[in-house]
């Protein structure tokens, strides 16, 4: 999450991620360090986020596009801005 006193940057947060792509919809729960690992097939998803730590899960954190490529690591941010 973004916001809040001055830190040394966003603050992890555990919930669940959505992305939304060619081949479906995947809802992959995230684990309280903030990270998440899912293997999904190729193809560029729009990426939202759910945290019971903003706005009492009520709120929804937006990320980028992804791009999924064979054999590949993609890395993606999600943010929960209370700015």
């Amino acid at each position: 999450m973004v916001g809040g006193p001055p830190r040394a940057g966003p603050t992890p947060v555990s919930g669940t991620v959505t992305l939304s792509g060619p081949a479906g919809t995947f809802a992959i729960k995230v684990g309280i360090h903030g990270k998440f690992t899912e293997h999904l097939p190729v193809g560029a998803y729009a990426i939202t986020g759910l945290s019971p730590w903003y706005f009492s899960g009520r709120g929804r954190c937006l990320g980028s596009e992804v791009h999924i490529h064979v054999g590949g690591v993609t890395r993606a941010l999600v943010a929960c801005s209370r700015r």
